[in-house]
């Protein structure tokens, strides 16, 4: 299946078991960065100035090439991350992409 999506055009292939499992480390571990290699890291960003939009109004892949993999909402983990999905004040996102996607995620959405 992976050689499939690479050859479809996929850049990174991520399967949820280990995603879901490197980032259930990292909260048990208290790390707020897993590291995947060189090119491909997890961060848990504040949603900030964000709050009151939608993942789909936000556009955030299409602008910083980031994807939204969870959001942290009053101690519970929300996985299911679509476009309709409402940010709201107090959120983390959970965020996956290389280092100049995060960057670009900081720059527009954070003003970092």
């Amino acid at each position: 299946m992976v050689p499939r999506m690479y050859q479809a055009g996929a850049h990174y292939v991520l399967a949820l078991a280990v995603v879901g499992g490197r980032a259930l480390a990292a909260r048990l571990l208290g790390r707020e960065l897993l590291a995947f290699g060189k090119q491909f890291r997890i961060e848990r960003i504040p949603a900030g100035r964000l709050a009151g939009n939608t993942v789909g109004t936000l556009r955030i892949r299409s602008r910083t090439g980031c994807t939204v993999l969870a959001v942290e909402r009053g101690g519970e983990a929300l996985i299911e991350i679509g476009p309709d999905f409402d940010i709201q004040r107090g959120d983390v996102l959970v965020l996956s992409g290389s280092d100049e996607s995060l960057q670009r995620f900081r720059r527009r959405f954070t003003g970092e």
